[in-house]
């Protein structure tokens, strides 16, 4: 993560740490996060649904290590510029880092973090049914392909 342009480390760890979709953290304009609950609410794009997730140390210290009396939805969505960020520009810097750390050979897509928090929730004894709902999925089958990404992969964790 460290080499990751510091500018797009608040998306991806969100990311990883709490399975929302890079997609739905850039354009978070409605994003609420409430420091005395420590937790982040957003409403999913593809959905429509709100999510709330309670926040990691790590995702928490991300936080406040960038700037805790700054908006949430400035520290996702807007770069120093005034543009926004969007999630093909991130995607692109994720993928050239992932490259220059030498893990070319493993494919790296949109969802890999969503996947990534499906397998931390698994080995760490979360229930396939407590991360569908995390995940916001109708259906299992469509979890267990997150869920066990590790073994589908063939990747030990």
């Amino acid at each position: 993560m460290s080499r990751l342009p510091y500018k797009y480390r608040l998306p991806v760890l969100l990311a990883a740490e709490t399975g929302y979709r890079i997609g739905d953290l850039c354009s978070a304009l409605n994003a609420a996060y409430d420091r005395n609950a420590e937790t982040l609410t957003i409403k999913e794009a593809k959905t429509g649904k709100q999510r709330t997730v309670h926040l990691t140390e790590t995702a928490k210290a991300a936080l406040l290590e960038l700037d805790a009396w700054q908006p949430l939805r400035t520290l996702l969505c807007v770069q120093p510029s005034g543009k926004k960020y969007d999630r093909v520009t991130i995607w692109r810097w994720v993928s050239s880092t992932w490259q220059e750390m030498g893990m070319d050979d493993r494919t790296i897509t949109p969802h890999s973090f969503r996947k990534l928090y499906a397998v931390r929730k698994r080995l760490c004894g979360v229930s396939l049914r407590d991360v569908q709902h995390d995940l916001n999925h109708d259906h299992p089958t469509t979890t267990m392909i997150y869920y066990y990404a590790d073994k589908l992969a063939g990747v030990d964790a």
